[in-house]
């Protein structure tokens, strides 16, 4: 999550954004697929963001990225559901980890710091809604699932 602003045309970092969450994501189920196949049975838990529902200030290019992510989510889970590979999403907000540290903008860093340390979401409910998919019956999926804080970022 390296946020800057267009403007600052930070193209390694777009490059790494890139290279990380839309092709890891692709290098992981290709990775996984031809077995999941094969024994006709698997699921596939993509972790995307909230960010790729609602584009802020500087969240642009990693915004672009998990809405990637997203797509190319919904179109696996059309594709093979037929082959009984459960396809979903993980849609977290602002969550209470050190991805924040990773921007390169200090004011846009600063400006998320305090909101996700006073009211972000801790990792154990994220880890909470990735269990609770693994535990749908056979016929069941949940397709899409979003968490966000209580209290709302203004």
């Amino acid at each position: 999550m390296l946020l800057s602003e267009i403007q600052e045309l930070k193209v390694d970092e777009w490059h790494q954004m890139i290279e990380v969450n839309l092709k890891g994501v692709l290098n992981g189920t290709a990775s996984v697929l031809p077995t999941m196949r094969e024994q006709k049975r698997g699921m596939i838990i993509n972790v995307i963001s909230t960010a790729s529902y609602r584009v802020m200030k500087g969240s642009s290019v990693y915004s672009a990225t998990k809405f990637a992510v997203r797509a190319f989510t919904e179109g696996l889970r059309k594709e093979e559901s037929i082959n009984g590979i459960k396809v979903s999403l993980v849609a977290p907000g602002p969550t209470k980890t050190n991805l924040l540290s990773h921007t390169s903008s200090n004011e846009l860093r600063d400006s998320l710091d305090n909101y996700v340390e006073n009211h972000g979401l801790d990792a154990k409910d994220i880890a909470s809604a990735i269990a609770y998919q693994l535990c749908m019956p056979d016929g069941a999926s949940i397709d899409e699932l979003i968490i966000s804080p209580a209290r709302k970022m203004e």
